[in-house]
């Protein structure tokens, strides 16, 4: 493991083997989330178009549930209107539906 001391007196050359060598693979895991497009074949929770029952009650709930998630996405997004940094986090639009499987 390389240990670096000062930010100036560290070469490139050692700088540039320590993230070749996997040294810092969680930063470039965090690096390529953080930084991959919006969209894709992502799907906000809630958005699946998937149809797992065919009962009525289970499709009013599955509605609902659609409703309410509509709802709360509204309410954090008129929250968020006058700060500074938005809290978007939990808001459902950029939640993925896969995380939820």
């Amino acid at each position: 493991m390389v240990i670096f001391t000062h930010r100036r007196s560290t070469p490139l050359l050692t700088m540039h083997s320590w993230i070749i060598s996997g040294g810092c693979q969680m930063l470039r895991w965090v690096c390529s989330v953080l930084l991959r497009p919006a969209g894709g074949s992502a799907v906000p929770l809630g958005g699946s178009a998937e149809q797992h029952f065919t009962e009525a009650v289970p499709m009013e709930m599955a509605a609902r549930f659609r409703d309410d998630l509509k709802r709360l996405s509204c309410d954090i997004r008129a929250r968020n209107v006058g700060l500074k940094l938005p809290y978007v986090y939990l808001d459902p639009a950029t939640v993925e539906d896969s995380v939820t499987r």
